[in-house]
């Protein structure tokens, strides 16, 4: 307990003399709060916006083990470790996840992220969903709650809804913002949701690419206000105003601009970027599982379906142990090989590695794998592919492979549904 923390204790006690119980129970409250030592935090997604000023932030009293994809291209310090993770990977997730006290999971399906380019046009077009309400909360408020959360015993297993002093729309998001911008801009209404049509608006007028903007934009169609029922005083309610917040948010975003354009005028980065994730394969379905089933049950049911839903068309051979070859009618070279990995695998999560074929792109660092995991304490199982290199040019396989393997992956699901309803 370091001398802060004392003095809050000594301030909670007083000098005066108290109980023994009433002091045993506010050393019980600081324990919870300030726990002994430094503890080691895991922050997933250290390298984001978030991510980057809370790391700053916990290194004042933790030690931080930083993952990133890219975490081996930094360098440590006194008390941050980088790794790199991939959290597809369970693998990868276990690696990285070890020595960790608590973890922080701050990942989201998004590219970096869009700067303020109120959205440009001097007249704008709103649809229904931008009378949505929501709950905006400043960077520093969000980084107090965090702070404040991590370690505290007192909060284990609940659901924690934060927010700014204000409930506002997004229409008044964008007008306070066009004013704090010092731009004049006229909005008019219009009464439906076009939310796909949005999106596509979106990409076209910020210049952000879709992989960021889609799944954003859908979600502001629902209400994001914070529930009494899950706020915590002293955690769930920011303070700071959204007018300070954006304005401290534009001093920032220029600020980096600054900063950008002294080292770099290049855009390529971020191309670059899109096109790597654009090379490989990440395909995720759910299943439903037969009561009494698991991952492994899937994944051998799987290979045992696929040859008789595809007859004549595709085989399945056993090339050794635990080797599966899957072969086109008439073909003499598998068009997949897979090996299970039996040393990786449990009930719970079987994984298939793509080792070869002529549908597959291997190379010395290749990663493609076949995933069926069971979510706990669920009968939801994850069918999943990921880092998976298909060998013919990408707009080819979008259309045709890609296509296959979704109708395919839809007929087992719809199998293993039959096997239930007939209690198989």
């Amino acid at each position: 307990m370091n001398e802060q923390q004392r003095n809050d204790r000594q301030g909670r006690v007083g000098e005066q003399n108290q109980p023994e119980h009433e002091i045993r129970q506010v050393e019980r409250e600081c324990e919870a709060l300030y726990p002994k030592g430094r503890s080691r935090i895991a922050l997933t997604g250290a390298s984001g916006y978030i991510g980057h000023n809370l790391l700053q932030r916990l290194t004042e009293h933790a030690d931080v083990i930083a993952l990133s994809r890219s975490g081996d291209q930094r360098e440590n310090t006194e008390h941050v470790e980088w790794r790199s993770c991939d959290f597809f990977s369970m693998e990868d997730a276990n690696q990285g996840l070890q020595g960790a006290d608590y973890a922080v999971y701050l990942i989201h399906s998004m590219l970096p992220s869009a700067k303020l380019t109120l959205r440009r046009l001097p007249v704008m077009i709103l649809p229904r969903w931008t009378r949505t309400k929501t709950h905006p909360i400043a960077l520093e408020d969000i980084l107090n709650a965090l702070d404040r959360s991590i370690g505290n015993r007192t909060l284990d297993e609940q659901i924690i809804d934060v927010g700014g002093p204000e409930v506002i729309t997004y229409r008044e998001m964008m007008q306070r913002t066009a004013e704090i911008m010092d731009k004049k801009r006229r909005f008019f209404n219009l009464p439906l949701l076009t939310i796909k049509l949005s999106r596509l608006w979106v990409t076209l007028v910020t210049g952000a690419p879709k992989e960021m903007a889609y799944p954003l934009i859908e979600s502001l169609a629902h209400p994001m206000v914070a529930q009494r029922k899950h706020k915590v005083q002293g955690i769930s309610d920011g303070k700071i105003s959204f007018d300070k917040a954006a304005r401290t948010s534009l001093e920032q975003e220029e600020e980096y601009r600054h900063k950008k354009n002294s080292h770099s005028k290049s855009k390529k980065p971020l191309k670059s970027a899109i096109r790597s994730l654009k090379s490989d394969v990440r395909s995720v379905q759910r299943i439903k599982l037969p009561p009494g089933k698991d991952a492994t049950w899937a994944g051998e049911r799987y290979l045992a379906w696929l040859p008789v839903f595809a007859k004549p068309w595709v085989r399945v051979e056993t090339g050794g142990p635990d080797t599966y070859q899957l072969y086109l009618l008439g073909s003499r070279k598998p068009l997949l090989e897979m090996i299970y990995d039996r040393a990786q695998s449990t009930s719970e999560f079987a994984l298939y590695r793509i080792t070869g074929g002529t549908f597959a792109t291997v190379k010395e660092d290749h990663r493609g794998r076949l995933e069926f995991l069971q979510i706990p304490c669920t009968n939801i199982c994850v069918v999943a592919i990921h880092d998976y290199v298909p060998s013919l040019p990408w707009f080819i396989y979008k259309y045709t492979q890609a296509k296959v393997h979704l109708g395919v992956m839809y007929a087992f699901g719809k199998y293993v549904k039959r096997l239930i309803d007939t209690n198989v």
